[in-house]
């Protein structure tokens, strides 16, 4: 490997350890802050400053990536599939399917509701309230999906398999996917690194990123829809009837 490629693993490094963390931080504190003094428009600003960002940097680190002579093909960043790399495929989808389908339900329960409310943390802030919002969180999500996996499960994944190995690499981009949002805090952090896992192993066993691009998109936009019950309905208890 060249020194050229060195430099862009330490400088993707350095990115997604050091300054998406104190990034995230930064926007979700100004966040809380703004919706606890009742600013107008806070959790729209920071769904478009997340897009803006997160677009931005993919396209930097993309462009840089293809300026080295490697291809889009490397990162799996095609959608060609043979073999038993449909059977993963399949299963994909369907675990997709399931945890939308199951999510959803559950954003209709108020019993689990009521525990997205115990645990939901300082995600409150971030979750959308109205229409608008949900919409706005959609074009996030959709962006999440497509930028968050070419960024760790296309370039950092790639670029970390050449260095120490598949496996290890699997295993480092999951953890550093979710020390990148540690702005959600311990809990969410590690529930973000696992999520990192299951989806590098779809890239790695169907062969194909837009496969994990479809996945996270559908986890992320299931997800606000969850959270936006959690903080905006009641759904209390039906009266029983008078005997």
């Amino acid at each position: 490997m060249s020194l050229a490629f060195y430099v862009f693993l330490t400088v993707l490094l350095a990115v997604v350890l050091i300054a998406d963390p104190v990034l995230g931080r930064r926007i979700m504190g100004r966040l809380e802050r703004d919706v606890a003094n009742g600013v107008r428009g806070a959790r729209m600003r920071a769904y478009g400053l997340n897009i803006v960002l997160q677009w931005g940097m993919t396209a930097i680190f993309l462009v840089w990536w293809l300026a080295l002579g490697r291809t889009t093909a490397e990162i799996g960043l095609h959608f060609h599939v043979a073999g038993l790399e449909w059977i993963a495929v399949a299963v994909c989808l369907a675990l997709t399917a399931l945890f939308a389908v199951t999510t959803l339900r559950a954003s209709r329960n108020p019993k689990s509701l009521d525990d997205v409310r115990a645990q939901i943390g300082r995600l409150s802030a971030l979750a959308p309230h109205t229409s608008a919002e949900l919409r706005r969180f959609d074009q996030v999500s959709v962006s999440a999906g497509i930028c968050e996996e070419i960024f760790y499960r296309g370039l950092l994944l790639t670029a970390l398999t050449a260095l120490v190995g598949l496996w290890p690499a699997v295993l480092l981009s999951s953890v550093a996917f979710g020390i990148g949002h540690a702005y959600q805090g311990v809990t969410g952090a590690l529930r973000t690194g696992l999520v990192g896992l299951v989806l590098a192993l779809a890239v790695v066993f169907s062969g194909s990123l837009p496969v994990a691009m479809l996945m996270h998109a559908v986890l992320d936009m299931v997800q606000g829809r969850l959270l936006r019950s959690a903080v905006n309905l009641e759904h209390p208890e039906p009266e029983a009837a008078p005997a």
